[in-house]
């Protein structure tokens, strides 16, 4: 199981778009363009499509985010494991998210370790709890 160029730039623009439905700021809708300008492979039209969207000199400024690359992590590990659950075993699932967590750069999955995958069946519980909890 891995994770395809398309897959991944998906799963991080789904989040950008989740984030702006979220608070409505549309600096991560830029972000979201810049993604799929960047997959498209023509980089150019997201500075000009941005220039639109963050023209208005009053953007509210962004609130700090307390866990932001966690945030990533937890968008990255939930949107996988819905794609790839079932589709092969729950350790293979696991080593292909960490795989993805790898490769893009998060703090803390930069070297593989003997408990990753055990961090990713936590952190996959946890969220499954927090969606309970929101129902």
């Amino acid at each position: 199981m891995k994770a395809t160029k398309h897959n991944l730039a998906h799963a991080r623009i789904k989040l950008a778009l989740s984030d702006y439905q979220s608070n409505s700021d549309r600096r991560h809708l830029a972000a979201a363009v810049e993604l799929m300008a960047d997959y498209m492979d023509v980089p150019e039209i997201a500075a000009e499509i941005n220039a639109f969207l963050l023209s208005d000199k009053t953007l509210p400024s962004l609130p700090k985010k307390i866990g932001a690359d966690e945030t990533l992590e937890n968008g990255l590990i939930a949107y996988f494991w819905k794609n790839w659950e079932g589709k092969a075993s729950d350790q293979d699932v696991y080593g292909a998210i960490v795989n993805v967590l790898q490769q893009n750069d998060l703090l803390g999955w930069g070297e593989a370790d003997d408990h990753a995958r055990d961090r990713v069946r936590k952190r996959i519980e946890r969220i499954k709890r927090q969606d309970l909890d929101k129902s």
